[in-house]
């Protein structure tokens, strides 16, 4: 792990040079007090995105007749492109978020796993298996978010969602006997569902105020601030952010004009700067424009939800023989799977202070599934999750991020339960105002114990495994 990880802590020290010592002066402004004006934005992204995991399975298990145990080595990469839509609403009385994304991806991964069987009767084999599998899929899907707010942050919760894919894919079993087999399958499937829930408190997006304060402290920086600002004066500074960054415009130019000269004559007007100005002045009041960015929440919110869904699927598979001269099997199935979940969620954002963010959440989900497909059997979970974590802001363009989950869940028929923990290391660059960088990469441990009562026996099945996942997203924004 620690070779793993040594590329990314270069990366991280290099990205940090601008320390913020030199910018001790607005430490005292609070994200956390801040609220934004009323706002509508809109983003319309491009992204390209690249994934690779590997795990190590080692299983034993036991069954009145034998026991048994298993090792099992896989490989999966995944890539693919995506071109959303996004649009959020903002006021006192609603936080609503819509999206739409196409999608198109697609994965390859490789299994191989070995079995030794051994018990009572000569029942005992050794068995080597190789598996290859490949998809691509294509899809439409659409997101909706209301949380409608009353008094005292309570509010409803509304979301409704949608979509459809196809996908085609290839799977190959060769473990050298008459049992190997290649299938292909295609599937083209529809869910719909919708959340509907109560809850208190209120996340508001921050990032605004952080870049205003980004703008200050390089005006400080280079000696042309003329006094240091208030709380309630940066609150003003951050809400005419808010407001010009949101203000439609399609030609970028003329945009970019209005947005400068807005915070150009605000600086002025309340003689935050002198009225001659420099060259310093406009590059810094420009680069922090253009270049400055970051994300940042504060706030608590509890929520208890319902949501009802359905899926539907046209399924094809063909499978074909590699060791005999048996003819290719062909079946075509359609079905609804149906069912429900019910969510209590607590979830947490606390800028710390300008360069620190805390995060928590908590969840608890009950799922409840049906099919009207003979070979889907009504099944049951439960499962606790929570994720607690820490983000570094060192300057206007980079954010570092650890965090620490744990995720804990029963199957109720199959008797199983599953834990997994795992650390997630995430780092975010804003090249531009439309190129954006993202790379995370998780370590975590997974431990699943079965007992599951088949007939009249119960067979007991132990699984252990370590995994790594490395992930990169190049995103581009359209507006």
């Amino acid at each position: 792990m620690r070779s793993v990880l040594f590329p990314f802590t270069v990366l991280f020290l290099f990205l940090c040079v601008d320390l913020h010592s030199v910018f001790a002066q607005y430490d005292h402004y609070l994200l956390k007090d801040y609220m934004n004006p009323d706002y509508k934005r809109q983003s319309l992204d491009f992204s390209f995105n690249g994934n690779f995991s590997n795990s190590s399975n080692k299983r034993d298990g036991s069954h009145p007749e034998y026991t048994y145990k298993d090792a099992l080595d896989q490989i999966k990469m995944t890539g693919g492109l995506s071109l959303g839509y996004n649009r959020i609403k903002n006021t006192i009385r609603t936080q609503n978020n819509t999206s739409v994304d196409f999608l198109f991806n697609g994965n390859y991964g490789k299994d191989k796993s070995f079995t030794d069987t051994q018990g009572a009767n000569s029942y005992n084999y050794n068995q080597d298996r190789l598996s290859k599998t490949g998809m691509v899929r294509v899809g439409l899907d659409f997101r909706n978010t209301g949380y409608y707010y009353g008094n005292n942050k309570n509010f409803l919760l509304l979301g409704p969602t949608a979509g459809f894919s196809y996908s085609h894919g290839n799977y190959k079993l060769d473990d050298k006997t008459n049992t190997s087999y290649k299938n292909t399958t295609r599937d083209l499937s529809a869910h719909a569902a919708f959340s509907l829930g109560i809850g208190k408190g209120r996340i508001e997006e921050v990032g605004d105020a952080r870049q205003a304060v980004y703008l200050l402290q390089d005006l400080q920086k280079y000696g042309i601030l003329e006094k240091e600002l208030s709380q309630e004066e940066i609150d003003e500074l951050a809400r005419l952010v808010t407001k010009v960054k949101n203000k439609r415009q399609f030609d970028s130019r003329i945009r970019l004009i209005q947005e400068i000269t807005s915070v150009d004559s605000l600086l002025i007007e309340k003689g935050y700067i002198g009225k001659e100005h420099s060259a310093a002045y406009f590059t810094t009041l420009y680069d922090n424009w253009q270049y400055a960015n970051v994300n940042r929440r504060s706030g608590n919110r509890f929520t208890v939800s319902l949501r009802p869904f359905v899926v539907y699927s046209h399924y094809k598979i063909e499978k074909t023989w590699l060791y005999d001269n048996n003819p290719a099997e062909h079946d075509t199935t359609k079905y609804f799977d149906y069912g429900g979940n019910f969510v209590v969620s607590f979830d947490s954002e606390k800028p710390v202070n300008l360069y620190w963010q805390r995060a928590l959440s908590i969840e608890f989900t009950t799922e409840w599934r049906e099919s009207d497909y003979p070979k889907h059997s009504e099944r049951y979970h439960s499962l606790l999750s929570a994720d607690y974590g820490w983000v570094y802001y060192p300057n206007s363009r980079t954010s570092i991020g650890g965090f620490f989950s744990e995720l804990l869940a029963y199957t109720y028929k199959e008797r199983q339960f599953q834990t997994s923990t795992s650390l997630l290391f995430d780092l975010k660059y804003y090249f531009s105002p439309q190129l954006r960088l993202n790379i995370s990469y998780r370590f975590g441990y997974t431990y699943i114990r079965s007992d599951d009562k088949d007939t009249d026996w119960l067979v007991t099945s132990r699984n252990k495994y370590p995994d790594n996942f490395l992930s990169i997203n190049l995103m581009y924004s359209i507006f």
